[in-house]
């Protein structure tokens, strides 16, 4: 905000957008890289539950350095990313000082190329549906849902819709290492995802309720329920990945699956700002029913294909999917082995 140049901008986006992705698909190899798979769900559960410190302190947050201005906003972000360089420089170090320390294999180091990609099974390429429709549901959801809280139902102000949506990042702080901590010792990762869509599809269900005004229930216990659902899923989704592709294709995996989430959370949103810009709905309450059928739909969609996951690994692996994080580590020890 300093130089306002829209070609400046568009680099920045630019910019913004590759870092922030590589970082996660980077983040998601480092933990599958370096937690052996006993632990592997609880790391993911850890990692999650900073990441969604990072958003509730940005909740919290936003409104004061809003009020001091923009420019000062915008270096206090730049800040934190220094400080998340920092900690990416340590981990580059501990990955080489840990590396070291491996006993390497004597054999050709494979070349990994986009041809590779051809070579995931059909469960890897079912996990990236399910996660981006699932997602869909969710981080979509929380782009209009401070509207339509606004504006139906109780007719909620501003500022506690807006709180409103900081409630599901909350609850997944401690919700998310429990439930990988769980998925650890008992495994049963297919029926968590089944339980986490089904969850969704309730809550939104409940939702098209109050806007309809048939339903009168506080957005508080929603937003926990989405909370508990989202970390249920994020916690045994992420992990599984890891389970159905050889080592060799995690990074690439990652890359996949984070490249298809944001196609489907960078396409939605457009699609359903155009819908309740419709001329013919624009000024009625379908502007806010029609993106929760939406929603429901896309959570619909997410559980059928975990379904269809359930059935395919029960034919192809004997039901290892479900297995604790021992057995399925078995399992992706094996796998390697084979190539």
């Amino acid at each position: 905000m300093q130089f306002r140049l829209y070609w400046l901008c568009f680099i920045g986006r630019l910019v913004f957008g590759l870092g922030g992705e590589s970082l996660t698909v980077g983040q998601n190899y480092y933990t599958t890289r370096w937690f052996d798979g006993k632990i592997l769900s609880l790391a993911f559960g850890i990692v999650l539950a900073f990441s969604r410190i990072g958003s509730s302190i940005n909740f919290a947050v936003t409104p004061t350095l809003a009020s001091i201005g923009v420019p000062f906003s915008v270096w206090f972000g730049t800040m934190m990313c220094l400080v998340s360089l920092t900690a990416c420089i340590y981990l580059t170090f501990m990955d080489w000082y840990g590396d070291a320390r491996i006993q390497k294999s004597s054999g050709p180091k494979e070349v990994i190329s986009v041809k590779h990609v051809a070579q995931f099974p059909v469960q890897a390429w079912i996990i990236f549906l399910i996660c981006v429709f699932f997602y869909i549901s969710v981080f979509t959801f929380y782009t209009v849902a401070s509207d339509i809280m606004q504006h139906t139902g109780e007719k909620y102000t501003d500022e506690k819709a807006t709180f409103f949506l900081f409630i599901p990042n909350f609850v997944a702080i401690p919700a998310s290492p429990t439930f990988g901590m769980l998925n650890d010792r008992k495994g049963r990762s297919l029926i968590a995802l089944t339980v986490a869509c089904a969850m969704q599809i309730v809550a939104h269900f409940i939702f098209l309720g109050m806007t309809v005004g048939s339903i009168n229930i506080s957005p508080y216990f929603i937003m926990v329920w989405i909370g508990v659902g989202y970390s249920l899923f994020a916690a045994n989704i992420w992990p599984l990945l890891s389970f159905v592709i050889r080592e060799a294709l995690t990074g690439t995996g990652y890359g996949m699956m984070t490249s298809i989430q944001n196609a489907g959370l960078a396409i939605f949103p457009l699609l359903i700002g155009a819908i309740q810009g419709a001329d013919s709905i624009k000024d009625s309450n379908l502007k806010y029913i029609i993106p929760i059928i939406i929603f429901i739909c896309c959570a619909g969609v997410a559980l059928a294909l975990t379904i269809l996951l359930w059935v395919i690994d029960n034919r192809l692996t004997g039901g290892v999917l479900n297995g604790t994080g021992k057995i399925k580590r078995d399992y992706k020890e094996k796998l390697n082995a084979d190539y």
